[in-house]
């Protein structure tokens, strides 16, 4: 799999250095390399509140990030957004 190129240039490299410096935002970013999961399922891995993990998500997802797939979770309930790392790795191009 390709990995997500950055140009130092690009806006959302700010996104980024925010993302990579808070330890929250990394721990979320480990654990979806794992396995692909659900906000309630990742708050509970990371003992963190679901908002706070919703705030991390968006800002991975804008930076593409991440893959999202919706499905259920059992046969009584809607439909979820599982998320999962889709490039596992990052390139910062400073030329």
């Amino acid at each position: 799999m390709p990995n997500k190129v950055f140009h130092i240039t690009d806006a959302n490299i700010v996104t980024l250095a925010e993302l990579l410096q808070n330890e929250k935002s990394r721990n979320i970013l480990m654990l979806l390399t794992k396995e692909e999961l659900y906000v309630n399922q990742i708050a509970n891995h990371l003992d963190l509140r679901v908002s706070i993990v919703v705030h991390h998500l968006k800002k991975m997802l804008k930076l593409g990030l991440l893959t999202v797939t919706s499905k259920p979770i059992s046969s009584k309930t809607k439909d979820h957004n599982f998320y999962k790392i889709d490039k596992p790795s990052f390139v910062v191009n400073l030329k």
